[in-house]
């Protein structure tokens, strides 16, 4: 992102010193800003971030999902989902989704998945995994080492990757998403 930034600031400073409407150096700090405010993701709330930023990709995923199912003659009342990922992300992800009438049936983390067929308690979830850093003891569900394996169950209508890079690969990809 401060690429892209920098790029912009860049192209802003060049487009204002041929208009002639930049004034010295004391006004790129400003620019910096204003620039910085339109196109950056994830900045802290004293540069324009936003107080509910934790939820918003989450929600934007759910958003996201919503639109490909409608468009599908589906909608998300019901939908069995698994999460990768319990970060800001996967939480954000697994709360608006669960808000919105899906099941989420199943966390993967690093250490270990959970997975309830009913439909996991995720404030419980969140609040345990907070305390205890891993899924392993939890009573709403059952813990799987082997967190991955959830996958070849096939017990979910969705598969959501919410979590860093890398984590759609070889293994979490199977023959039946090619369709």
């Amino acid at each position: 992102m401060a690429q892209i930034a920098d790029e912009a600031i860049k192209m802003k400073v060049k487009e204002d010193e041929e208009r002639g409407q930049l004034r010295g150096l004391r006004q790129i700090p400003r620019l910096i800003y204003n620039t910085m405010r339109s196109i950056v993701t994830g900045k802290p709330i004293e540069f324009g971030g936003l107080h509910e930023r934790v939820w918003a990709t989450g929600d934007g995923m759910k958003s996201a999902l919503e639109i490909f199912l409608l468009e599908k003659g589906l909608n998300l009342e019901g939908m069995r989902i698994v999460i990768q990922g319990f970060g800001n992300v996967g939480y954000g992800a697994a709360l608006a989704l669960s808000e919105a009438g899906a099941k989420i049936v199943g966390v993967i983390e690093r250490n270990g998945t959970v997975k309830n067929n009913q439909g996991l308690d995720v404030e419980g979830l969140k609040k345990y995994f907070k305390e205890h850093g891993t899924f392993e003891g939890f009573s709403g569900g059952d813990f799987i080492e082997d967190g991955i394996s959830i996958l070849d169950l096939g017990d979910y209508d969705v598969f959501a990757p919410c979590a860093g890079g890398g984590s759609i690969n070889k293994d979490t990809v199977h023959d039946k998403y090619n369709n």
